[in-house]
């Protein structure tokens, strides 16, 4: 069923009519995702190429589910994707591959997609660098005096966010799948 606004596919729709598109657009994104976590595990670097890469799959699998209103869809998520993590860059809290690699996620999602796997993101992300920043902060420590050693650069600590972009890019996919209990 085509959204009467816009005529775009409802989402929800394409799932249960064209399953085989759905699991399409998850599996190959879920494949870029774990490209991008590997690299930014092992490398601590998501290329641009791999966005690019992600940026017009994403863009041609909406043209292809959607037709013109895809490229709309597509555009939405990325700018989405793109605007949830924005800030966090100007402040110095993540890099540009992060958010990029979200922006290009926002192709396969679409503006409400882009948008739940951001909070989800944010919130998986402030996660992890609350332990890492735990786990750095008292790794020295004096056990004669049991005085915990503070690292002054505590706040410049660098851990692979892509981790935290694909579990939230999960979480997205599954709130907006037809077997979550609230899209019934």
């Amino acid at each position: 069923m085509q959204c009467r606004f816009c005529s775009v596919v409802d989402p929800l729709e394409l799932m249960l009519v064209m399953p085989e598109l759905f699991e399409l657009k998850t599996f190959v994104l879920c494949g870029f995702l774990a490209v991008a976590v590997f690299g930014d595990m092992r490398f601590h670097r998501i290329p641009n190429r791999l966005c690019v890469y992600t940026i017009v799959t994403g863009i041609l699998l909406q043209v292809i589910v959607n037709g013109t209103g895809g490229l709309m869809v597509g555009v939405g998520g990325l700018l989405t994707g793109f605007l949830v993590l924005l800030p966090f860059y100007f402040v110095g809290g993540m890099g540009a591959g992060d958010v990029k690699l979200m922006a290009s996620v926002g192709t396969f999602l679409g503006v409400s997609g882009a948008f739940v796997a951001g909070a989800v993101t944010l919130v998986v992300g402030a996660v992890i660098g609350c332990g890492v920043v735990v786990l750095k902060q008292f790794r020295t420590w004096d056990a004669a005096n049991d005085v915990v050693e503070v690292q002054s650069n505590v706040w410049k600590l660098e851990f692979p966010y892509a981790a935290a972009i694909a579990v939230g890019t999960v979480a997205a996919l599954i709130f907006e799948s037809p077997l979550f209990p609230f899209n019934r």
